[in-house]
């Protein structure tokens, strides 16, 4: 390797934020330094690459090809050294991390809602949440749990049921509770699009024998969309009983005539695959989350 210098870890974190801000100006405002030694250093960068890393263009600091694929790979490494480095500092002070990460909604309406006892009960353990919107693999952020919907199992971690495998039918505010199940499914149905099986379940529950099962009206990707949509008259939806709780309790939605069914879709825990085994912190919050989905429902 060629006898210089790398750049400083204080120019690498100065590049990403005029890439982020396109602009030496607003990156130096936001840095608390002056124009100039953001310029000098993003001058060393390029340096040290030895090419230009910015496009000068009308609207700003445009990273070029060069620029752009240097951020691509930084930024990773930039978050790593972070994470790194609050470890270190919460295991100096005896507090331990999980990162958790989980779908949206069951997240809002089951979890959240329930994290102060653990941490009441836990006041050593800190939690690192983010959501996501569709499953996907483990991918990077160091997470020890997540929540993920389906069947399972899947083959980058192992899983255990969680809740949500009781289903029930809501209809639009307004819809008699007494009115007979075949004149309900007349309506449009509605759908989440991971749960493509959830009617013919639902029919099949209940004795509902269609020659042709009718086709959903619409089909959504997030549990959120499809609750608004039969709140506003939409059609019908069969979903998680745990995800609806205050909207039936508000009347938002209805549930005529009582109708659920236990579906093969449900929310897990899973647990990625690695050589290296959950932490003790993890394996707390992990086992809190099976016994508080317990007193809810049994998967």
């Amino acid at each position: 390797m060629p006898n210089r210098e790398l750049p400083t870890l204080q120019a690498l974190e100065i590049f990403e934020e005029v890439a982020l801000r396109r602009s030496c100006s607003e990156a130096a405002v936001h840095l608390g330094l002056t124009q100039s030694a953001v310029s000098k250093q993003i001058e060393k960068v390029e340096r040290f690459i030895g090419l230009p890393l910015f496009n000068r263009l009308k609207g700003g600091l445009v990273p070029n090809a060069v620029g752009a694929r240097l951020m691509a790979d930084l930024q990773p490494v930039l978050d790593e050294l972070e994470r790194v480095c609050d470890r270190a500092s919460r295991e100096a002070t005896n507090r331990k991390v999980v990162i958790i990460r989980a779908l949206a909604m069951v997240s809002d309406r089951w979890l959240l809602p329930r994290l102060p006892e653990f941490f009441a009960a836990n006041p050593d353990i800190d939690i690192q949440y983010s959501t996501f919107l569709v499953n996907s693999e483990f991918d990077r952020g160091g997470a020890e749990i997540e929540v993920r919907f389906g069947a399972g199992p899947w083959m980058d971690g192992d899983s255990t049921p969680l809740l949500g495998r009781r289903n029930i039918l809501i209809a639009p505010p307004g819809t008699p509770l007494d009115v007979p199940l075949e004149q309900l499914l007349a309506m449009p149905r509605l759908m989440h699009f991971q749960s493509r099986d959830i009617w013919a379940e639902f029919t099949a529950a209940h004795g509902v024998r269609e020659e042709a099962p009718a086709k959903p009206f619409a089909a959504f990707d997030v549990f959120q969309v499809l609750v608004r949509a039969v709140r506003v008259g939409l059609g019908l939806g069969v979903v998680p009983a745990c995800l609806v709780e205050e909207e039936l309790s508000r009347g938002e939605v209805v549930n005529p005539g009582g109708y659920s069914v236990d579906s093969s879709m449900c929310y897990h825990l899973v647990t990625p695959h690695h050589s290296k085994p959950l932490s003790q912190a993890a394996l707390t919050l992990h086992r809190w989350m099976v016994a508080e989905a317990r007193k809810v429902e049994m998967v």
